[in-house]
C-alpha cells in the first residue's frame, strides 16, 4: 500500500456577500484610479484605452502581495480581469512606465463570515485508460459533502484551474437540486468508452452507495489532471478549494503530479490527503483492490473471511503459448498478469494457485502472454460462447466454500480438461511477428512474417497495406489467399521467394510453413504496415501518419522481430553488403543461433537494460525503486528471480544459455517488461 503524505491546506475564508466590479483605465502614463479599496471576492477589471502597457502584480516583483496576476505588454486595445478572493494589499505596475510612476494600489477588505453548507471533501482522477469499455477521461470526478439542508444547489459553482494558472471561473460549472444534511455528493465526468457512463458504479461497486447524491456533468467538466487546484464557489464567492502546501490557488500546477492516476482527500481534521501519483494504476478498475483505496470506502471488516487455495489450470495444447507464459486474471482475481501459471512438466497443462475469500463471487480469464497487468489484448476469446459472462466476455467463479481445482480449456467452455479444436477464426487468430527490409536487390529483401495464433480455416479473411511515407492509411492492399492455417504456423509474405530462402538460408527458410511470393509489401524501411481482419483494422506496425526515418521503428536494410508481444529492432543498415542474414551484424531472430551485434539496449518504461547483447554482465537501470526482478527464456521458462530494494542491479548471466531472454522489473506500483540478448 502506497504511504499517504499528509499535506497542509490554505483554508480560505468563507464568503457570502455579492462581488462587485471595480474599472480602473489606463489614462497617458497613469492608471485611474491608481489606488482603490474593495472588499473580498470583489472583481478588478484593467482596460487599456491607448499605449504600450501591462498590469504587473507578479510574486517576482512583489513578493509581499497575497497571490499574483498580471498580462504582457500590448499597444492593442486589451482589458485584464481578476477576482481579488484574499485580504491584503497589492501593488502593481506598468512594466515599460514605471520610471514614470504609473503604478497602482488595490486595498482588499475582508468581508464578513458564515459557516459553510457545501464544502470539498474530495477530487478524484483515477485511472481509465487501457480498458476497452473505458476511457481515458473517466475516472475524473469532485465529491462535496452538505452540512446542511440545501434546497437550491444553483448558488454553487466549481472551478478546475488548469495548472494553477490565469483567473477564478466562478461559472465554470453550476451546480443544480436539492441536498440533504450529510449527503456525500459525487460529481462525475463521463468518457466516451462503451461502459464510460457506468465507471464509478464499477468502480466503487459495493461502495458506491456511500454517495447520496450522484450527478454526471454532462460536460468535459471535471477536467483536472491530478496537478490542477480546484475551487468551490458560493453566489460566485470563493468559498473553499483544494490547494498544496498551503500556496495561494494561483500559484502554478502541483508540483509531481499528486492525485493523477489517484485522488486528494480533505480528512475529519480538514487536512488534505494524496494517494500519490500513479498509484491507481493496476489495472484492476476496481476499489478494493487498488494499491489505493479512496477512503470513503476504506472501512476494513470486522474480521477477516475465511480464505481457500483455489487452484487454476487450464489446457493450453491447442494454442502457441507466448514467452511469457499463461496467466489467470481480470475481474476477481485482479490484472491480466495476477496469477502465473506454469507448465513444470511440459504436457500444456498450466497451473497455478490463488487464495480466495469464502463466498467471494466475480469473473476472471485467462491470458496468453501478457506484458504487463493492462495487457487485455492477450485474454482468451469466448464471445459468443455460453460460459462468456457480463460485459467483458469473462469466466464466471463458481462458489468455493473448500480448497478447489477448476479444469479449464483456454478459450472454450470445456470443464474436464480435455479440449475441443476452436473452429472458428477470430481477429486476434493472426498477428504481426516480423518485418523485413534486406540489403538484396530488386526489393527481394522486403517480407513481413506472420504468426498464427489459432488455427485459421479461410486466411482470405485477412489483409494488409502499406501507409508510405507517414502519408496516412491507404487501406487494405493485398488480400491473403483462400488457404487453411494451423496454431503455431509461421507464415512468410516476400517479394521473392527464391532470393530471400538463399539470405536466410535453408534451415530458417524451412522453418516458415507457409511461404506467400506476392507484389507485397512495398514497404521501404520507414513506412508502416497494417493488418486488416474482414475489412477491419486489427494490428499497426508503426506510425502511418509518421515517416519512419530516424523513429525508433525504422527497419531499413534492416528488420523488426516482436517478442513476447515486445517489438525489437536491428539497427538501420546493419544488413548491408551481406550475402546471409547470419554473415550479417544483426541476424534475423528468427534464424540467429548467434544473437545480433547490432541490436539496440532497450530503454523501455523508464528502465534502461544493457549492454544488449552481452554475454557476461547485463545492468538494469531505473529512475524508480526497483523491488523484485524475474528472468525467463524464450520458451517462458523462469530462470531467475531476487528481491531486490535498489534502482540499479548488475547481473552476471554468462552461465545463461545463448536465447532471447524477458525481464519482468516489478517496483511498487507497476510492472514493466524488457528484453535482451545472451550470446
Amino acid at each position: 500500500m502506497k504511504k499517504f503524505h499528509l499535506l497542509s491546506i490554505l483554508i480560505l475564508t468563507y464568503v457570502f456577500s455579492y462581488s462587485v466590479n471595480h474599472s480602473v483605465t489606463t489614462v497617458g502614463n497613469t492608471f485611474s484610479p491608481s489606488n482603490i479599496t474593495i472588499n473580498q471576492g470583489d472583481t478588478v477589471t484593467w482596460t487599456n484605452s491607448g499605449g504600450s502597457h501591462n498590469v504587473n502584480a507578479t510574486l517576482s516583483t512583489y513578493p509581499n502581495n497575497p497571490e499574483g496576476f498580471g498580462n504582457s505588454v500590448s499597444s492593442t486595445s486589451w482589458t485584464l480581469q481578476h477576482i481579488f478572493s484574499i485580504p491584503g494589499n497589492y501593488d502593481y505596475q506598468c512594466d515599460p512606465h514605471t520610471g514614470m510612476g504609473m503604478v497602482g494600489t488595490v486595498v482588499v477588505n475582508a468581508t464578513s463570515t458564515s459557516n459553510p453548507v457545501l464544502s470539498l471533501k474530495g477530487v478524484l482522477d483515477l485511472h481509465g485508460s487501457g480498458n476497452p469499455v473505458y476511457s481515458g477521461t473517466d475516472g475524473k470526478a469532485i465529491h462535496l459533502i452538505a452540512t446542511d439542508n440545501i434546497s437550491d444547489l444553483s448558488v454553487y459553482s466549481l472551478d478546475v484551474i488548469s495548472n494553477g494558472s490565469g483567473s477564478l471561473n466562478s461559472s465554470e460549472y453550476v451546480l443544480s437540486g436539492s441536498a440533504n444534511a450529510g449527503d456525500d455528493i459525487l460529481i462525475y465526468r463521463v468518457g466516451s468508452g462503451d461502459s464510460s457512463a457506468n465507471f464509478f458504479s464499477d468502480y466503487f461497486a459495493t461502495c458506491y452507495s456511500n454517495f447520496e447524491l450522484i450527478i454526471p456533468s454532462g460536460t468535459s467538466f471535471p477536467s483536472g489532471n491530478g496537478d490542477d487546484p480546484v475551487a468551490l464557489f458560493f453566489n460566485n464567492q470563493l468559498i473553499d478549494s483544494l490547494t498544496y502546501l498551503g500556496n495561494p490557488i494561483l500559484s502554478g500546477p502541483f508540483n509531481g503530479d499528486p492525485y493523477d492516476d489517484s485522488w486528494a482527500h480533505r480528512d475529519s481534521n480538514g487536512t488534505w490527503l494524496f494517494g500519490g501519483k500513479d498509484c491507481d494504476i493496476d489495472g484492476t478498475y476496481n476499489v478494493d483492490s487498488s494499491s489505493c483505496p479512496y477512503p470513503i470506502c476504506g472501512v476494513s471488516p470486522s474480521s477477516p473471511p475465511t480464505s481457500f487455495n483455489v487452484t487454476f489450470s487450464v489446457n493450453a495444447s491447442y494454442i502457441t503459448v507466448g514467452s511469457n507464459g499463461i496467466y489467470a486474471g481480470g475481474g476477481i482475481l485482479g490484472g491480466a498478469i495476477a496469477v502465473p501459471l506454469s507448465d513444470l512438466d511440459g504436457d500444456s497443462i498450466w497451473t497455478g494457485v490463488a487464495l480466495i475469500d469464502s463466498g467471494a463471487s466475480g469473473n476472471y480469464a485467462f491470458f496468453n502472454s501478457p506484458s504487463n497487468g493492462n495487457d487485455w489484448s492477450t485474454k482468451e476469446d469466448l464471445v459468443g460462447l455460453p460460459c462468456a459472462n457480463g460485459q467483458f466476455n469473462d469466466r464466471s467463479l463458481p462458489s468455493i466454500d473448500g480448497d478447489t481445482i477448476l479444469l479449464h480449456c483456454f478459450g472454450t467452455c470445456d470443464t474436464d480438461g480435455t479440449c475441443q479444436v476452436i473452429p472458428s477464426t477470430s481477429a486476434d487468430s493472426l498477428i504481426f511477428k516480423g518485418i523485413m527490409s534486406f540489403d538484396l536487390p530488386s526489393s527481394a529483401g522486403k517480407a513481413i512474417h506472420f504468426e498464427a495464433l489459432y488455427p485459421i480455416t479461410d486466411l482470405s479473411q485477412y489483409g494488409i497495406g502499406t501507409a508510405n511515407n507517414g502519408g496516412g492509411s491507404d487501406g487494405q492492399e493485398f488480400t491473403f489467399p483462400n488457404i487453411s492455417a494451423n496454431a503455431g504456423d509461421q507464415i512468410l509474405v516476400c517479394r521473392d521467394s527464391l532470393v530471400l530462402a538463399a539470405y536466410l538460408e535453408p534451415d530458417c527458410f524451412s522453418s516458415y510453413h507457409i511461404v506467400i511470393q506476392a507484389d507485397e509489401p512495398t514497404g521501404n524501411g520507414d513506412d508502416a504496415y497494417e493488418l486488416f481482419y474482414n475489412g477491419s483494422l486489427i494490428e499497426v506496425f508503426g506510425d502511418v501518419n509518421q515517416d519512419g526515418t530516424g523513429e525508433p521503428w525504422e527497419y531499413t536494410n534492416s528488420w523488426a522481430f516482436k517478442i513476447a508481444g515486445n517489438w525489437t529492432y536491428g539497427t538501420p543498415n546493419c544488413t548491408d553488403s551481406s550475402i546471409t542474414t547470419l554473415s550479417s551484424n544483426c541476424p534475423y531472430p528468427f534464424c540467429a543461433v548467434s544473437p545480433p551485434t547490432s541490436v539496440v539496449n532497450n530503454m523501455s518504461n523508464d528502465i534502461l537494460i544493457y549492454p544488449n547483447p552481452t554475454n557476461n554482465i547485463l545492468n538494469i537501470s531505473s529512475h524508480s525503486k526497483i523491488m523484485y526482478l524475474e528472468i525467463y527464456n524464450s520458451l517462458g521458462q523462469k530462470v531467475y528471480e531476487r528481491t531486490l530494494s535498489s534502482s540499479n542491479h548488475m547481473l552476471d548471466i554468462s552461465n545463461f544459455s545463448n536465447d532471447f531472454y524477458i525481464a519482468k522489473v516489478v517496483f511498487e506500483n507497476k510492472v514493466s517488461i524488457v528484453n535482451f540478448i545472451k550470446y
